[in-house]
C-alpha cells in the first residue's frame, strides 16, 4: 500500500525560473594548475560570511499527510521485529555508544547498505516517544560547494567537453536541483548533450546514463582528492551544536545529505573525525535514496529508520530545497543560510540565522 501511494505522488522539483538568466559560457582559464588554484578558491569560499537575509519566491513542496502516515506505519512492523536484536547489539545508556556500522564507514571499511540505513542505536518503534535532530551536510556542516564546482569543471575538461559551470550559474543550479547526477542531466537536457572522450553525442537514454555515471564517478574521485589536499573547515558553531546533541540521551542524531556516499563520508570524517562520526545514530546519503531534495524521501526514510514520528524530528538545513524537503516530510526546519542561499524564501522555517552559533539546542529541543 505504501509503495502504491508513493508511486502516485510525482517527485517535486524546485522552480527553475532563476536559471533562465544564466547561459553557461566558457570563462577564461584561471591562472596556474588546479592544485595551485584550490587553496585560494577554497579559502575565499570558506571565508565568505553572509550578513542579513532577504526573501524571494520558489515553488512550495508538500507531501500528503496520509503518505507520511502510511510509510511510517509500514515501517513499524519491520522495526518491531528488529527492535530486540538491535537493543542487544547496540543498547542505549546515559551517553551514546559508537554505532559499529557508521564507524566502519567512517574508517573506509565496507559496510552492508542495510546496516547503514537501519543502524540506529536501540531503535524505537515508529510512533513511540522520542525526538531526533537531522543535519544536512553541505552548507550546514561545511561549505564545500566551491570544491564540488571545481571538481565538476575538471571532469568536464577531462571528458573533453566544452562545459564549464561558472560560480553564478552553479549557485543557481545548486539551489534548484538536488544531487550531482540530476544537476548534470538537467543541464545537458537544456543545453544539449555533449560529445566526449566516450564517443559522439549520446542519443539514447542508456548512452546518456552511461555518460552521467562515468562523469559522476570521476567527479567523486576528484572531490575526494581535493578534500585530502585542502583542509576544509566546519561552519561556525556547528561542531559545538552537534556535540551537544550527541550528548543528549533523549535525542537521536542523524546526517541526511544528497552527496554521494563516498564523497560525503570523506569530508565528514575530515571535518568531524571518525570518533565523533561513529556516535551518530544514522547516516543517510545520496546513494541511499532514489529521489533527491526537494523531494522529502530522505527525511521520511530517516524518521522511519530512527523510529521517530516526523513531527518529532527537527531538521537543520541551509537552502530552500532542503527546507521544502523537511516541510514535505512534516518536520520543522531551522535554516543556517550561506552566501549563495541568503536571498531565498525561508518564510516557512522555524528560524533563519547566519550560522549555528545563533542556534540553541535547548530552544530547538527543550529538555
Amino acid at each position: 500500500a505504501a509503495a502504491t501511494a508513493a508511486a502516485s505522488v510525482a517527485p517535486p522539483m524546485a522552480s527553475t525560473a532563476g536559471l533562465e538568466a544564466f547561459v553557461p559560457g566558457r570563462p577564461a582559464a584561471p591562472a596556474g594548475p588546479l592544485p595551485q588554484q584550490l587553496p585560494r578558491r577554497l579559502s575565499a569560499a570558506l571565508g565568505r560570511r553572509a550578513l542579513g537575509s532577504e526573501t524571494g519566491s520558489s515553488a512550495e513542496v508538500r507531501v500528503p499527510s496520509f503518505l507520511v502516515a502510511t510509510i511510517t506505519a509500514a515501517a513499524g512492523a519491520t522495526l518491531f521485529s528488529r527492535k530486540k536484536s538491535q537493543e542487544r547489539r547496540f543498547g542505549r545508556g546515559p551517553s551514546k555508544r559508537a554505532n559499529p556500522s557508521i564507524a566502519a564507514a567512517a574508517a573506509g571499511d565496507a559496510a552492508p547498505r542495510d546496516s547503514l540505513l537501519g543502524s540506529s542505536a536501540g531503535a524505537t518503534l515508529a510512533g513511540s516517544a522520542g525526538r531526533a535532530v537531522l543535519f544536512d551536510c553541505d552548507g550546514v556542516i561545511v561549505v564545500s560547494e566551491e570544491l564540488h564546482r571545481l571538481a565538476y569543471n575538471q571532469v568536464f575538461e577531462e571528458f573533453e567537453t566544452s562545459t564549464v559551470w561558472s560560480e553564478d550559474y552553479y549557485d543557481v543550479l545548486l539551489n534548484t536541483i538536488g544531487g550531482g547526477k540530476p544537476k548534470m542531466r538537467f543541464h545537458f537536457g537544456r543545453e544539449g548533450w555533449p560529445a566526449s572522450k566516450l564517443g559522439p553525442l549520446p542519443e539514447t537514454e542508456d548512452a546518456q546514463a552511461a555518460l552521467i555515471d562515468a562523469m559522476q564517478d570521476r567527479k567523486t574521485e576528484i572531490f575526494e582528492e581535493m578534500v585530502a589536499s585542502v583542509k576544509a573547515e566546519a561552519r561556525p558553531g556547528i561542531v559545538e551544536l552537534i556535540d551537544e546533541a550527541l550528548g543528549r540521551p533523549d535525542l537521536k542524531v542523524a546526517i541526511c545529505s544528497a552527496a554521494t556516499k563516498s564523497a560525503a563520508q570523506k569530508i565528514l570524517a575530515s571535518i568531524l573525525g571518525q570518533e565523533r562520526l561513529a556516535k551518530f545514530d544514522l547516516l543517510l546519503l545520496g546513494d541511499d535514496v532514489s529521489r533527491k531534495k526537494p523531494d522529502p524521501l530522505i527525511y521520511i526514510l530517516a524518521a522511519e529508520r530512527l523510529g521517530i514520528e516526523p513531527t518529532s524530528c527537527v531538521v537543520i538545513e541551509d537552502s530552500k530545497i532542503g527546507l521544502d524537503a523537511a516541510l514535505g516530510a512534516g518536520m520543522p526546519c531551522y535554516i543556517t543560510f550561506t552566501e549563495s542561499t541568503r536571498s531565498q524564501d525561508f518564510s516557512k522555517a522555524k528560524a533563519v540565522v547566519a550560522d549555528a552559533t545563533k542556534l540553541v539546542l535547548a530552544d530547538i529541543c527543550p529538555l
